[in-house]
């Protein structure tokens, strides 16, 4: 993590210790012996990989690369996804008391350039290793982790749906941090039909057309905000199938009508309609229609650079 966290101790000093999302990047690099860098981490005190949380106007290909600088003294370039690790499961409480619910999207990234050296603030050591010799202390989701970085799988791992209610959890926090731009977590999803055509709704506060989408609610898997705002907002069953991209940075700066500000960090699930009968709920979502990808309507800028993006690569997911 980085030695300034500008935006946790910002947050922190407003919210105490209580529980919160957290979006992180871990970065994961491997030897020409097939070997995993791993660091040894000043706070715990134990093995881990190199990575952290996520600075508001930083893309998450800027943290990787910022991360890695400062924990590893190495240059590195993002080579793909391996995976999403957001579930209750991986709740934390670090040492001095902070609660998080992390939502931590690991990548594996190739070295092109410094020197590896631990910068003997947040890496205390670093060292490659086998996969059968991994440190038995390792948290659950480095565990998770390597276990999907060795697997090879052809698109990122993602936890299965876990929703809650729509809760208030968004408005208790901002009655203690104010109107001040924080990072939030975007949940999106893709839906096509048998002929490609894209599923699409107007949104109440703009009158402009977006995927089915909300944010994120802590206690819920990123999967499960999928299903759980489809059913609320177009009264249908979503079965997310893959993740197809995870973008954040400066565009997705926003203002909303009453004054909150945020970055917001969409992750983007390619899903299948599976139940229900479309019912916009006239409240979040005007209507719904199927729309031509090369003939789309009047829709939120954010969600069109989105979609754009992840047509745009069919073969993997994406990253900004």
């Amino acid at each position: 993590m980085s030695p300034l966290l500008e935006y946790v101790n910002w947050m922190r000093e407003r919210i105490g210790t209580e529980k919160i999302l957290l979006l992180y990047v871990s970065v994961m690099v491997r030897d020409d012996q097939n070997r995993v860098l791993l660091q040894k981490r000043t706070d715990f005190e134990i093995w881990g990989i190199p990575g952290g949380i996520v600075e508001l106007g930083e893309t998450l290909t800027d943290t990787v690369k910022r991360e890695m600088r400062e924990e590893t003294g190495l240059d590195v370039a993002v080579q793909r996804i391996v995976g999403l690790y957001a579930g209750p499961q991986y709740d934390v409480v670090y040492p001095n008391g902070d609660q998080v619910q992390q939502v931590t999207i690991a990548v594996e990234a190739d070295v092109i350039g410094g020197q590896l050296h631990a910068d003997g603030t947040e890496s205390a050591d670093l060292r490659y290793f086998e996969q059968a010799e991994l440190p038995d202390t390792l948290f659950l989701w480095y565990q998770h982790m390597a276990r999907d970085l060795w697997a090879e799988h052809a698109w990122p791992t993602f936890e299965a749906p876990l929703a809650k209610d729509s809760g208030n959890w968004w408005m208790d926090l901002r009655k203690k941090i104010g109107s001040e731009r924080i990072i939030t977590i975007g949940i999106g999803a893709i839906v096509r039909n048998e002929k490609g055509q894209l599923l699409l709704g107007r949104r109440n506060d703009n009158n402009r057309y977006g995927m089915p989408a909300g944010l994120m609610e802590l206690g819920e898997t990123p999967s499960g905000t999928v299903v759980r705002e489809a059913m609320e907002e177009l009264g249908i069953t979503l079965t997310p199938t893959k993740i197809l991209g995870a973008m954040t940075g400066e565009f997705y700066f926003h203002q909303y009508i009453d004054g909150n500000q945020v970055q917001i960090a969409s992750i983007i699930f390619g899903a299948d309609w599976t139940d229900g009968e479309l019912t916009p709920d006239g409240v979040e979502c005007l209507d719904a229609a199927w729309f031509d990808p090369d003939n789309l309507p009047p829709m939120d800028p954010r969600h069109k650079r989105l979609i754009v993006q992840c047509l745009e690569s069919p073969e993997k997911a994406v990253l900004e």
